[in-house]
């Protein structure tokens, strides 16, 4: 239970969750450019 142990955890903990977060969205941000044209080409030919 030292506090130099304790100190680097939380930082590589918050960097691990702030990639994983930006990934994600980067990931969600491709799919919606993706699926975006398809949903309106479905739109289209269901009018």
């Amino acid at each position: 239970m030292k506090g130099k142990k304790q100190g680097p955890t939380p930082v590589k903990m918050v960097l691990v969750l702030v990639s994983v977060a930006v990934i994600f969205a980067a990931v969600l941000a491709a799919v919606n450019q993706i699926t975006r044209p398809t949903i309106e080409r479905n739109a289209r030919e269901k009018l």
